[in-house]
């Protein structure tokens, strides 16, 4: 028999492919372009929109009922019929409510999604959804925030910083 000196292709093709998959696998962890965060980002905004529309279907049923009498805020913030609690946040002047996780539900059919430790709330004159998160520490990772505020320009549109009052 012959002595083989050196490494085979195959061990030498399989060596490759291992350090390309451990290399794409660093690149994306530490690139801004991660599958995984973009996934949670787009669901984060794809919630919003649900709620917005649950809402608009909701505000556009108690209008109709009411003939117009009521407005936007009277029905969002109505104790009996309205989807708001009596927390809010106060930000720059505008006041935020939180979303009632079991009016919602009964107004709507719809539940709350997760809100990653933040509260969902809602803006009365607008019927604009907004995730509000007490501090920058709660905000999650994936969000994108440096150390005072949120950096992705996708969610900064509607994810704010505040505390809610009872």
């Amino acid at each position: 028999m012959k002595n083989k000196k050196g490494i085979s292709l195959i061990v030498l093709v399989i060596t490759i492919i291992v350090i390309i998959i451990l290399a794409a696998a660093v690149i994306l962890t530490l690139n801004k372009n991660n599958p995984m965060n973009n996934s949670k980002i787009a669901t984060l905004s794809q919630n919003k929109d649900s709620i917005e529309s649950g809402i608009n279907l909701y505000l556009a049923q108690q209008i109709a009922e009411s003939q117009g009498a009521k407005d936007n805020s009277a029905i969002i913030n109505d104790t009996a019929t309205g989807i708001a609690a009596t927390n809010k946040a106060t930000i720059a002047t505008i006041d935020y409510f939180k979303i009632d996780n079991t009016k919602f539900k009964n107004a709507t059919g719809i539940t709350l999604p997760d809100s990653n430790n933040g509260t969902w709330c809602i803006q009365p004159g607008t019927a604009k959804v907004y995730l509000i998160y007490p501090n920058i520490g709660s905000v999650p990772n994936w969000i994108g925030k440096d150390t005072t505020s949120i950096t992705n320009p996708t969610l900064s549109a509607f994810v704010l910083l505040g505390a809610l009052s009872v």
